[in-house]
């Protein structure tokens, strides 16, 4: 049984809960997400189209719940806010208290929602709201050098070209803490686009300076890359992989995701007749229960031998995050409709548990039509619309 939750529409604007086996409700900020685009594959009507009621889909008053919280926005502030992932609260209240802010965040989505979140930047206390509509009235330049980056137009067009959909507090926080290197905005500056692959690339230094420019590109075109960085975890889980086995990581010939997955399939290879010997030290490791319920197509990996049988099934370096599971970082799924897949979940920026890499054999890409099917398990196990 979860909490009850009480959310205060517009221009209230006011979130209230009341724990389990307790009677006061005490307020609190939202971080799950409130919206979402009509367009995006989980803004589904609950239930089988024509039929409705909680007997036949136990998410309908939830959708219904959201739904009306969504119409009492003004039309503009909910387009302007839904592509956010995470804390859309803290943008709605930065708008209630300044209307023209939501001018920031149709102009440049990924510094309005960082001046919405202002709190996460800098030790602050008081109305957040209030302190966030007042910052959100400096020029750009101003809010990127009180936010802890360089007060550049440089940096102000590297934030104009970060999709709302991949921007959270985290990955923000990553890319400022590598933002004095100078020549970071200037590989930034020549793409047309910065989604979450990119994003997640730029975070990593020593990643990124294994990628060319012409790989690099692709990643920023890649519909795949949109939303998860699964180039990124690929070459994280390679550089691991050549380390493990003595190997200096070099992956300067690659200029294209093809390419890239290519010289996985080698790598892995060679690490499957590697790790044989590995195993039987990770067999010791206990894992925590999986974070999320699994189903019959969707199955918990919950011991180190299985992730052992799915590395080797699946012809990937899955094997290696025994430690992480172990430590809580990630959990492994075995999927088996519509096809068969490796899925990982980590935590996520809204407090739930999100995709982390979702692949076939091999590392190859999933169909959309999987993609979709996991993450109608997740939104049916999650609090977030």
């Amino acid at each position: 049984m979860q909490d009850e939750m009480r959310l205060g529409t517009w221009p209230l604007l006011e979130a209230t809960r009341r724990r389990i086996c307790e009677s006061r409700w005490s307020r609190f900020v939202p971080v799950f997400r409130l919206l979402r685009p009509k367009d995006d594959l989980l803004a589904i009507e609950a239930g089988p189209p024509g039929v409705r009621g909680q007997g036949v889909d136990p998410l309908l008053e939830k959708h219904q719940a959201f739904r009306l919280f969504r119409q009492s926005l003004p039309p503009r502030l909910a387009l302007a806010v839904e592509r956010y992932p995470a804390r859309q609260w803290a943008v709605l209240r930065m708008v209630q208290e300044r209307e023209d802010a939501v001018e920031l965040i149709e102009q440049n989505p990924a510094l309005g929602f960082c001046t919405a979140n202002l709190a996460r930047f800098r030790a602050l206390f008081g109305n957040l709201g209030k302190q966030a509509a007042e910052l959100s009235c400096q020029p750009q330049r101003d809010i990127l050098g009180w936010l802890g980056f360089p007060d550049t137009q440089a940096w102000v067009n590297v934030f104009h070209k970060i999709l709302p959909e991949t921007v959270t507090v985290g990955r923000v926080q990553a890319l400022r803490d590598v933002a004095r290197d100078q020549d970071m905005a200037k590989r930034l500056a020549h793409l047309p686009v910065i989604n979450t692959g990119v994003l997640e690339l730029a975070c990593q230094p020593q990643l990124l300076e294994l990628v060319t420019p012409a790989l690099l590109n692709e990643i920023a075109a890649s519909d795949e890359e949109r939303l998860h960085g699964s180039a990124v975890h690929l070459l994280a889980d390679l550089v691991d992989t050549l380390r493990r086995m003595n190997e200096r990581p070099r992956f300067g010939g690659i200029r294209t995701l093809a390419g890239l997955h290519e010289r996985a399939q080698a790598i892995n290879a060679a690490h499957q007749r590697h790790m044989l010997m590995r195993e039987e030290v990770w067999a010791t490791l206990k894992f925590p229960p999986p974070p999320v319920l699994g189903t019959n197509d969707i199955v918990p990996l919950t011991e180190p031998r299985q992730l052992g049988e799915e590395s080797r099934e699946q012809r990937n370096c899955v094997v290696n995050y025994c430690e992480r599971v172990a430590a809580g970082k990630v959990f492994i799924y075995r999927v088996l409709q519509p096809e068969r897949a490796t899925l990982s979940l980590a935590p996520a920026a809204n407090g739930e548990w999100e995709i982390d890499q979702l692949l076939r054999a091999c590392n190859q890409p999933t169909s959309p039509m999987t993609l979709q099917a996991v993450q109608t398990w997740l939104a049916r196990e999650s609090v977030s619309i």
